[in-house]
C-alpha cells in the first residue's frame, strides 16, 4: 500500500511542478503561487505521514 501511495505522491508532485513551470512561462504569477502552495502542502502531508 505504501508503495502505491509513494508513486501517486510522486506523480502528483511532478504534475504540480510541470504546471508551476508552465504558469511561470506564461507569467501567470497567481497560478504559479497557487501551484507552489499546493506543492508545499503535498510535501508537508508526505512528511507528516512518514
Amino acid at each position: 500500500m505504501k508503495l502505491s501511495m509513494d508513486v501517486a505522491h510522486e506523480l502528483h508532485r511532478q504534475q504540480l511542478i510541470k504546471a508551476y513551470n508552465n504558469a511561470v512561462k506564461r507569467k501567470d504569477w497567481q497560478a504559479a503561487r497557487n501551484y507552489r502552495d499546493e506543492l508545499n502542502i503535498l510535501i508537508a502531508k508526505k512528511v507528516a505521514l512518514s
